[in-house]
Formats: C-alpha cells, structure tokens, sequence
C-alpha cells in the first residue's frame, strides 16, 4: 500500500451475488483505500474474480459466519483505520471523504452512517432493510435512538478495535462494539455523510430461519452467565416482542416506502419481526446453540 492508502483499509463482507460484488468495488478506488474482500465461495470462482480486480485482496472464509468473517478482514487490515462493507450496499458519493474528516477527531473511536434503501428491491428484502436498517434511513434524521451502528456501515479506529477483538476472540458484532465503548465512556458518531446505499437483496438473511437464529444470538449474548431466574425473567418479558418489534418498524415505514408498497412490505417485516421474537425468546432460555454459524 502506499502512504495515502495505509491510513483506511476496507473489508467487504460477500453476502448478496458476484454483480452486487462488483458494484461496490467499482464504487471505491483502491488507491485510496486498501480494499479486502472476505467471501466463501470456491477458491476457483475467487481466482476468477480477483483477475478483474487486481488491486484487491480476496480472503477465503469457508463457512465461517459474518462475525468471524469481519474478525478475519480486521486481522487481515493493515491501515489506522478499518472500515466495514456489506455488498448488499454502495458507498455514497463522499464516503471515504466522510471517514477521513469524522477520525480527523483523535477521540472518536468508532463512526457509521445512514443506509438508504433502494425502491427496486422485492418486498421481502425491502422488509429486511427496514428491520435492520430502517433507523438509519436519511428520511428518519436521527429521529429515533439507536444504540450501535449499522453493521453494512462502520469503521473503528484501529487500536480501538484490536483491543476489542482481544477479548471477543469468536468475531466481530455491531452491538458487542457499543458495549465495549460503553465501558470505556464512550458512543459512537454519527456522520451524515458517512452514507451507503442498500440496493442488492440479501436472500440468507431474509430467510424466516434465519431471523429466528439471529434472534436466538441476540437474546442469548444478552444473557449471558445469567442465572436461570434472570433468563426466565426475560422470556416473560420477550412474551410482548410479537406486539413491540414490528411496531417499532412499521411506524418508520411511511417515510421509507411509497404507499402503492406498503401493504406487501409490511406483511413481510411482521413475518421477520416475529420470526426474530421467536428466536430471542428460544435464545433467553436455551442459549445460543449454533444460531451464530446461521449469520451468512
């Protein structure tokens, strides 16, 4: 890398198809910014592709999960600063420009963005977005409190996240980031221009199981080395999660989607939520299991 490159290092995580793949290398210029790609697919088809992008690192992950994923492009990174990509979204005009004035900041530590969604996604994966990031969408303006950043969006300074990853050896994940920033006495920042675009569908993630093991992992990791009577607590109270999750979605969703859409987008954010309240519930009671291994 040269000098100018060795400050930024950005891992892209492949979760949508080898177009979306391209999109978002075209949409960042590797001499700018070291660009490491983490994907599973055959070490064949990752031949292929890296000969279209010689600039680009291609990092073979097997099966792992996204966490593992990001854990393996952070210990991989060699710049101060390491941001996190999804495929399913495109850096906005301005992005890396957007990094380099937020961490001209010695104290912050860990930034994100908003997501935009696209219009020309399906329903069911316009649904996605919106359950993971409709908070994050430029029309809500910060209008609701989110406590970690959006995971197809953030970078960390690179001390802060070494530091974090020394004591979460099993990978990296957007809302064990906050905790750690917490502890420290620090958040997050918020930087409009830090924007990407969410324009591919991530067919994985919007299966229904997969919502009910991403639940799973959150309601477990929140527990965790609680006693019997703290988890049974919290599946009482995860009994009103069928009622709350989707509620806290669909009053967002007039200013995301356009109303000839809104019927057949929200159906598929109450199937998602509740498959996710499922999952959390199970996760309070039973523990994680292998809900993290369904995180691709």
């Amino acid at each position: 890398m040269s000098n100018k490159s060795q400050r930024l290092s950005v891992v892209i995580i492949n979760l949508a198809d080898t177009q979306a793949l391209a999109r978002c290398l075209q949409n960042l210029d590797p001499i700018q910014a070291e660009c490491i790609v983490v994907l599973g697919w055959d070490k064949d088809k990752i031949d292929t592709f890296a000969s279209n992008f010689p600039k680009v690192r291609f990092l073979d992950a097997g099966q792992k999960p996204v966490p593992q994923q990001r854990l393996l492009g952070a210990n991989s990174a060699q710049g101060q600063f390491v941001a996190f990509l999804e495929d399913t979204s495109l850096p906005a005009t301005g992005w890396l420009e957007a990094i380099k004035r937020t961490f001209a900041d010695p104290n912050v530590m860990v930034a994100g963005g908003p997501v935009a969604i696209s219009t020309d996604l399906p329903p069911r994966y316009r649904a996605l977005a919106c359950v993971e990031y409709g908070y994050f969408h430029p029309s809500q303006n910060r209008a609701w409190p989110v406590s970690s950043p959006p995971g197809n969006n953030f970078v960390c300074r690179r001390k802060f996240l070494l530091k974090h990853l020394a004591t979460h050896p099993d990978g990296l994940i957007e809302t064990e980031i906050q905790q750690s920033l917490n502890e420290s006495g620090m958040k997050w920042v918020f930087n409009p221009r830090l924007k990407v675009n969410y324009i591919a569908p991530h067919s994985r993630g919007a299966k229904l199981k997969s919502r009910v093991q991403h639940g799973r992992l959150f309601g477990a990791r929140r527990i965790r080395g609680e006693k019997t009577v703290v988890r049974i607590k919290w599946v009482i109270k995860s009994l009103a999660l069928p009622v709350i999750l989707p509620w806290r979605r669909l009053r967002i969703l007039p200013g995301i989607v356009e109303p000839s859409s809104w019927l057949q987008v929200a159906t598929w954010i109450c199937l998602l939520e509740w498959a996710w309240a499922a999952g959390e519930s199970f996760g309070y009671l039973a523990g994680e299991g292998r809900s993290l291994y369904a995180w691709r």
